[in-house]
């Protein structure tokens, strides 16, 4: 089969058919069939007995894209995904590209291919492959979460949760209704946020599992930050944290202490803070390797606490070393909520002109995101200048 042949053989193969132009190059490595090649090979496929088979392409190109995406993840990241998966090819005839071995390119390749691995998704799930489709869709979770795409990651979301129950897996079907409720209460849904949480939250209680139940008790709480309702939230993240502590669970619990920190800086608490996102700084920073995207969140937390308690120039080194991680990362949404904290940092010096330029690129990045937080800022704009 050609899909068992050398990467070399392939590449001179899709040249010719370029050249005979039954290949279309829509950009640079990037080939499509044209429409009426594509429907006689779907109709050759179907004549050979092949379309529904669990060998068939698809399926391998949709198991390609899957071990190729956790291998971007964890070069990116340092996350490996928990649940295991038995491929039906065997890993020596994947043949992965070589920009997956460096941070830089695997996050370049996550975002070219990432439309790629949605289609891969809703493939395998419409070809009856649901623990397939949901390892495609809990795989595009590092991604969605840097960059912030809401609408896409409810769309992902809900095809895995839709793949969860086909597959008859508890476990992940509380996952994806935890990640609906975060994506939901993004979009300022929080009524459905709020019952995809709690049915998560039922699930995990009638599974006896502990670990899944305090996922999900952490999942109701970001619910009440979202919303404002701090003094409530923040005793219920203490406890969350305490709870990951004795579970030890090493990243949820930093992960919450920069979320207990940023509660405390809106409760005008800044000296409260700083044990909690020095302690999430000193946790993600102490992983193999390192989770740069939330050790910049914690950085840029306690950037802010910094900036409270009136050490700027500490502050500002903080706030500019997360807001490079960022920018390199590509996450939009923490970068707008960095330059809200710069431009907070130059008012408390007194430079109102460059408080308003970061305060509009923050609208700006947040606008592109579809976030409702970006209001929020433009209020913000809409009082300096009453």
């Amino acid at each position: 089969m050609l899909a068992d042949a050398p990467v070399s053989v392939v590449t001179r193969l899709i040249d010719v058919l370029v050249d005979a132009n039954l290949l279309q190059e829509t950009s640079e490595d990037r080939y499509q069939f044209h429409d009426l090649v594509r429907q006689h090979a779907h109709e050759q496929a179907e004549a050979a007995g092949e379309a529904d088979s669990g060998s068939t392409a698809p399926t391998r190109i949709c198991e390609w894209y899957l071990r190729a995406a956790r291998a971007a993840v964890l070069a990116a990241t340092g996350l490996r995904r928990r649940k295991a998966y038995t491929f039906s090819t065997t890993a020596p005839t994947f043949a992965l590209p070589e920009e997956l071995e460096s941070v830089d390119g695997s996050w370049a390749w996550l975002d070219v291919e990432q439309g790629n691995i949605v289609a891969a998704l809703k493939s395998a799930g419409s070809a009856g492959r649901p623990e397939l489709a949901w390892h495609l869709a809990d795989v595009t979770r590092p991604l969605l979460r840097v960059r912030k795409d809401f609408q896409l990651a409810q769309e992902v979301e809900r095809e895995g949760l839709v793949a969860a129950r086909a597959w008859g897996e508890g476990r992940a079907e509380r996952s994806m209704l935890k990640r609906l409720a975060r994506s939901c209460s993004e979009l300022g849904d929080y009524v459905q946020a709020e019952g995809y949480a709690r049915k998560a939250l039922r699930l995990a209680e009638a599974d006896q599992d502990s670990r899944g139940a305090t996922s999900a008790r952490k999942a109701l709480t970001l619910l009440l930050v979202d919303q404002g309702q701090y003094a409530e939230a923040e005793s219920r993240l203490r406890e969350i944290v305490d709870s990951y502590r004795v579970l030890g669970r090493i990243r949820s619990r930093a992960t919450t202490e920069i979320t207990l920190g940023a509660v405390l800086l809106a409760l005008r608490q800044p000296a409260e803070a700083v044990p909690f996102l020095e302690s999430s700084v000193e946790l993600l920073s102490d992983l193999d390797p390192p989770d740069e995207y939330n050790l910049a969140r914690a950085r840029a937390q306690l950037g802010q606490a910094r900036a409270a308690l009136g050490d700027f120039e500490v502050a500002a080194g903080l706030l500019a070393a997360a807001l490079a991680a960022l920018v390199r990362l590509g996450s939009r949404f923490e970068q707008a909520l960095v330059h809200e904290a710069l431009a907070d940092l130059d008012l408390a010096r007194g430079d109102v002109l460059g408080a308003r330029q970061h305060l509009t690129t923050a609208a700006t990045l947040l606008r592109t995101l579809g976030s409702v937080q970006a209001d929020r800022i433009a209020d913000k704009i809409e009082s300096m200048d009453g």
